[in-house]
């Protein structure tokens, strides 16, 4: 199943972890100023392909660039249209 897991998220100082809960998918992480966190989907079904998007909840950060679109390709030749995404650029304080 296409459902994303996430890794964590903690403060550069190291000094707050976010706690995920072992439940699965979750589509809201609340992050304090300067961490991160990493999301991964894995898009395992080989018919579920095309264009997605992706965002934060948060519209002045979407304005920035926390808002793109990635394209899910099979290999194996199935496919959704071209979707060319964008760079996000974006500094938050």
């Amino acid at each position: 199943s296409e459902l994303p897991t996430y890794e964590g998220c903690e403060a550069k100082d190291g000094s707050y972890i976010c706690p995920l809960l072992p439940q699965g998918y979750r589509d809201v992480i609340n992050l304090p100023p300067n961490s991160t966190t990493t999301v991964r989907i894995p898009f395992v079904n080989p018919f579920i392909t095309g264009p997605f998007v992706y965002h934060c909840h948060i519209l002045n950060h979407e304005d920035k660039g926390m808002m793109n679109n990635l394209k899910v390709v099979n290999t194996k030749g199935y496919g959704g249209e071209e979707v060319v995404p964008q760079k996000a650029q974006i500094q938050l304080r």
